[in-house]
């Protein structure tokens, strides 16, 4: 997961250098228009990566939790 995180950020500051640089007229417009959509695809990934990663942690959790208490057993821990 810290991997995800990391390439989010890169992707963000990434894209932050290029909008700064291109709006103070440091960058030509087609190069930044390049790397903007380079730097946002990885932002994207990095972020639908990270959903799917969570989403299957609470999946596992779900099913572990179902499988955790017998049928007959409540929570205060006596038998129906």
């Amino acid at each position: 997961m810290r991997s995800v995180a990391a390439h989010r950020a890169v992707g963000a500051f990434g894209l932050m250098g290029v909008l700064h640089q291109l709006f103070n007229g440091e960058m030509q417009p087609l190069s930044a228009l390049a790397l903007a959509v380079g730097f946002g695809a990885l932002v994207v990934m990095s972020w639908w990566r990270a959903r799917v990663a969570l989403d299957r942690d609470d999946e596992a959790y779900a099913a572990t939790a179902a499988v955790s208490l017998p049928v007959n057993a409540t929570l205060s821990g006596s038998a129906a």
